[in-house]
């Protein structure tokens, strides 16, 4: 679990030009097959990367087919965009119809926020609206970038009407680049049935009955030319209305893929960390088992049994701690808590309420007769989401210390002070009768 930005701190702004790119139709391709989709994407995403890196392009967000990269130049930009277009119509030339792949790139120049190497702002909307607008197969860029590249490419670019795009407050100047877009196959023309001569005469008495007519229905005329140009109107606004929808749809698929990427890191770098504290602490047991081995003497007496009533050598940790459990967050500031831990027969708990949540915070564990501890904590964040904690540990001169991680990769440490009931620094009366009679009752070692 990452953690949140700090509201105080400033905001990084910065002029970037952005290049979005996404596959055109990729929804239906996936339900007609999914897993050719896929080998396809993969393939044209290699030859893409490659020129990616080739024009120092860096991107900085991916969600299923879409991409968003960012140059230090215009000209590399373009240069980029026209070459990736070029590389994949290759490419689909070699696949039948059905299956061929083809991107829309739109292209723009303008102001962005910086935030954990992510860019955000109109700068980058601006450019996914082009991108939606531009045909498959081509390319698209705004009036800034075109302003950035005149006289420097052997391109030609023809200018579009201004576009209003969602939630853009001003319109924006676009070009397409010329010849860029894959050919379309056209109907031919029908051949025609009627004969020269009958087609005259139908031209001719249509002239006639078109101008008597005129007379008699211009009326009527008046009111379809109204009518049709009403449904124009009409038809206008309800392409407006799907295109924006459609826009919308994508930006919603974009983020939800993009939370589910981030999530699925989230855990596999948690599962990852578990892993390696448990081998490190199964390796740390392995060596202690084989010091103590080392140590035991070859012909020892059998060990004394145990007298009857005599407490557990575990007991000798029993008692209270206090201390301070603290993480330390991002920027290297640590947050700590005063927690009291009690010790009973081998068994570790303690609770306690962060700042963060009114709820309780928990902490569990057990601690063995070599005095080698460990800890699972259920605490929040700052934010107030649950979040987990291992640690591991040990007793040594009457104080238990603690190490470890959290689950969102932040790092934790506590140190837990025996709190004695008689003189500061000394065990309390219970532990040192406990721990002199576990020394007698415990073999006797040469």
């Amino acid at each position: 679990m990452s953690t949140p930005p700090d509201p105080s701190s400033p905001v990084e702004r910065r002029l970037a030009t952005i290049l979005v790119a996404d596959v055109f139709g990729y929804s239906r391709m996936m339900g007609e097959d999914e897993e050719r989709t896929v080998r396809t994407l993969r393939g044209h995403r290699a030859v893409f990367d490659d020129l990616l890196k080739t024009y120092r392009g860096r991107v900085f967000n991916t969600a299923g087919d879409a991409i968003l990269a960012e140059f230090p130049s215009a000209v590399d930009a373009v240069r980029c965009a026209t070459e990736i277009q070029s590389a994949l119509r290759t490419r689909n030339e070699q696949l039948p119809e059905t299956h061929r792949m083809w991107f829309r790139i739109g292209i723009n120049l303008g102001d962005v926020i910086v935030q954990d190497g992510d860019l955000l702002g109109d700068g980058v909307n601006i450019a996914a609206r082009i991108e939606a607008a531009t045909e498959p197969g081509g390319v698209c860029i705004s009036g800034s970038v075109y302003d950035q590249i005149q006289n420097k490419l052997s391109l030609t670019f023809r200018q579009l009407p201004e576009q209003s795009f969602k939630n853009i407050a001003q319109t924006v100047r676009t070009f397409a680049l010329n010849g860029d877009a894959p050919p379309v196959a056209r109907p031919a023309p029908r051949a025609s049935w009627l004969p020269r001569a009958a087609a005259k005469a139908g031209i001719a008495a249509a002239v006639v009955l078109a101008g008597a007519a005129w007379w008699f229905w211009r009326d009527h005329e008046a009111h379809q030319a109204e009518a049709a140009q009403a449904a124009a109107r009409a038809a206008h606004q309800a392409a407006e209305q799907a295109r924006a929808t459609e826009a919308a749809q994508k930006e919603a698929k974009l983020a939800a893929d993009l939370l589910a990427a981030k999530e699925a890191l989230a855990r596999s770098e948690s599962a990852q960390a578990a892993a390696e504290s448990a081998q490190r602490e199964a390796k740390l047991a392995a060596e202690l088992r084989a010091a103590q081995d080392a140590l035991r003497p070859q012909a020892a007496a059998p060990p004394a049994a145990p007298v009857a009533g005599a407490p557990h050598a575990i007991d000798r940790y029993d008692g209270l701690y206090t201390g301070k459990l603290c993480k330390t967050i991002r920027d290297g500031t640590p947050r700590c808590w005063t927690v009291r831990l009690t010790a009973q027969h081998g068994v570790l708990t303690a609770s306690w309420t962060p700042r963060s949540s009114a709820a309780r915070a928990h902490a569990t564990g057990k601690i063995a007769v070599d005095g080698a501890a460990t800890l699972t904590l259920d605490a929040y964040d700052a934010t107030g989401a649950p979040i987990k904690g291992r640690m591991t540990g040990r007793w040594d001169n009457n104080a238990l210390t603690f190490a470890g991680v959290w689950d969102d990769g932040a790092t934790g440490n506590a140190t837990l002070t025996w709190t004695p009931e008689a003189a500061a620094g000394a065990p309390g009366p219970r532990a040192a009768r406990a721990a002199a009679r576990a020394e007698r009752t415990e073999p006797r070692r040469n």
